[in-house]
């Protein structure tokens, strides 16, 4: 566990980020986002152009190959020059958390062909790696996200052929599981094989409220352990506070794989921070928890549970889509008013629902049958999380209600909240009705925000009542 995940980290005029430095100087090694080949992304494209070559930005185009090529090995030299340790991330994505033909005027639109265009500005970089580096083959990472996933499935994605390149998968986009690219890779070839788990979505995943799971993690690893030895891992998650357990686990996982196993960890965890009297029952509440989330859609990989999870920001992201509905009057409403963000490059893949799988016809009818049976197994949680936290010992209580009591009741009333405001939104055209369901909307959203000030203590005393962090955590 020694190494740290950057963006950019290049500053004009041969300079690296102050936060690689500190890195450095805590014995740590840096190493990139995978939206940042040669530790940077083309969001400083331009202060390279301005800064160090005292122009305009050339506009990207594919056609533009030995502006590219300078702005690479800029970057190449700037990392070697600052004599941090670092392991070399290859990438050729936009500016942004976007596949390079978002920006690039001419890229092309076969799959194949844009597979084609990433496979030569790969091996451009690795060769400047290895230019700089003065090494053979150097260590260095290519992470298969998203668009580089579906490309490595279909395989139209072609690595740098090295012993040391690491080549890491990620779980599935939006939800966590091994995805195509790795269940269809044959590791009979040398190769250096990572995983990268987020278990909180920017947009769409856990962030208020833990919801993936210690068992779901293990399984995602031992998937890929299967295929070949694990070499590196990147655990990704938007705020500590609400992951401690599942970052628990995966530790406790990675430091050694042959004794680990989740059901145990759990009773070891609870023994651990609440007494081995009440260990077992509170790793059942913990398990009970996790498995009151909504599941929108039924399970396609053999062997996974809870394949795909409705957590809180993608509560948070129906909000906003019906309330863009809502906003435009209509006779009719639209009951299939959700759409997918951002560049989505697998349909349905923002949401998730399956109208037939939660015995509806279209999705304002499968988020209510699906808050319906989600509504009271959170509440069940809750109120037993209530019932146990009178019997722990004082010294206890302040952990077990901030890790899992809280999100408990938090979930009951975001899940509360939903229903009506849909339930309103359904029946907008009868006032009595849509007056009433928005009023206790606001109840239960007043109520979900509620459990979360109770966790605000300490040196968490504004951590979701600050303005910044409103942003990615209590975003309704």
């Amino acid at each position: 566990i020694n190494t740290v995940e950057t963006y950019s980290t290049i500053l004009p005029d041969y300079k690296m980020t102050d936060y690689a430095y500190l890195i450095d100087r805590y014995g740590l090694v840096n190493t990139s986002h995978h939206t940042s080949g040669l530790n940077t992304s083309f969001r400083t494209w331009g202060d390279y152009w301005r800064e160090m070559r005292n122009q305009e930005p050339p506009e990207y185009l594919l056609a533009n190959e030995q502006d590219i090529l300078d702005f690479f090995t800029y970057n190449a030299e700037t990392v070697t020059k600052s004599g941090i340790d670092n392991l070399w991330t290859v990438a050729f994505r936009g500016e942004v958390d976007q596949p390079y033909w978002s920006i690039f005027k001419d890229a092309p639109e076969d799959e194949k062909e844009r597979a084609d265009v990433i496979n030569r500005m790969h091996q451009i970089q690795y060769d400047l790696i290895k230019e700089f580096s003065g090494e053979e083959e150097p260590y260095a990472r290519i992470t298969l996200y998203d668009e580089l996933a579906i490309l490595m499935a279909r395989g139209y994605l072609k690595v740098p052929d090295s012993k040391n390149m690491i080549l890491t998968f990620v779980a599935g986009r939006r939800d966590h599981y091994p995805y195509d690219d790795l269940v269809n890779f044959n590791a009979s070839k040398e190769m250096k094989l990572g995983y990268y788990m987020n278990f909180g979505f920017a947009s769409t995943g856990a962030h208020v409220a833990p919801a993936e799971s210690p068992w779901k993690m293990e399984f995602n690893y031992r998937y890929l352990n299967s295929k070949a030895p694990l070499f590196f891992s990147v655990v990704n998650v938007g705020n500590f506070r609400e992951f401690v357990l599942e970052l628990s686990a995966n530790a406790k996982l990675l430091w050694d794989y042959s004794s680990y196993n989740t059901d145990q960890f759990m009773i070891d965890y609870c023994a651990q921070y609440f007494g081995n009297e009440y260990a077992s029952d509170i790793a059942a509440l913990y398990k009970d928890f996790y498995h009151a989330y909504w599941i929108p859609k039924e399970s396609e990989f053999e062997g996974l549970e809870r394949q795909f999870v409705f957590q809180d920001l993608r509560y948070a992201r129906v909000f906003d889509h019906v309330f863009e509905k809502f906003s435009e009057p209509q006779a009719v409403p639209d009951l299939n008013p959700l759409h997918k963000i951002g560049y989505e490059s697998i349909p349905g893949r923002t949401f998730r629902i399956d109208p037939e799988f939660n015995n509806a016809d279209n999705q304002v009818d499968a988020i209510l049958n699906g808050m319906t049976a989600t509504i009271p197994k959170f509440e069940s949680v809750a109120q037993r999380c209530s019932a146990m936290a009178l019997k722990l010992e004082e010294n206890k209580k302040t952990f077990f209600n901030d890790n899992l009591r809280l999100y408990s009741y938090y979930m009951t009333h975001l899940s509360k909240t939903l229903y009506h405001y849909i339930y309103a939104y359904k029946h907008q055209n009868d006032n009595q009705v849509l007056i009433k369901h928005l009023d206790l909307a606001e109840i239960e959203i007043t109520r979900a925000q509620q459990y979360l000030f109770e966790g605000q203590h300490g040196v968490f005393h504004n951590w979701y009542s600050n303005a910044d962090p409103l942003k990615r955590t209590f975003q309704i």
